[in-house]
């Protein structure tokens, strides 16, 4: 009876280490990626649609001359509507995103960045590990 009761218990530490680690390791598991979405019209106001090369930049200033982070995306562009993977090309070093402000430039094809740049927001992932 005692062998028995023993085995319970050591069972149950071992189950409950089991999920601990493995919520630890879920936990530590942030997608290295960050998705973003918009909608692309052209200059009269229509919504584009075909495929376009589209630059995406990050820079630590809004008036920086020049990015700290950079990828290109072929995107498959449908009534103006895209959306990206960041990261997924070029994977973001450490220092991209260490706290400070950021902001993102886009560039499609040919064009012009667009302005003005955009401030880059929290994602949910950024809320969690702040706590």
């Amino acid at each position: 009876m005692m062998m028995s009761t023993f085995h319970r218990g050591a069972l149950a530490v071992l189950a409950g280490a089991t999920i601990y680690t493995q919520s630890a390791i879920a936990a530590a598991l942030v997608p290295p990626t960050v998705t973003h979405q918009g909608r692309l019209f052209d200059a009269g106001g229509v919504p584009v649609t075909g495929n376009f090369e589209v630059l995406f930049s990050i820079y630590d200033a809004v008036d920086a001359p020049a990015p700290i982070w950079s990828e290109t995306h072929n995107i498959d562009i449908d009534e103006g509507y895209l959306s990206a993977s960041l990261g997924s090309i070029a994977p973001f070093d450490p220092t991209v995103f260490d706290g400070s402000v950021r902001w993102i430039g886009i560039t499609v094809g040919v064009d012009p960045e667009m302005a003005p740049r955009v401030e880059v927001a929290s994602v949910p992932y950024a809320f969690l590990a702040n706590n």
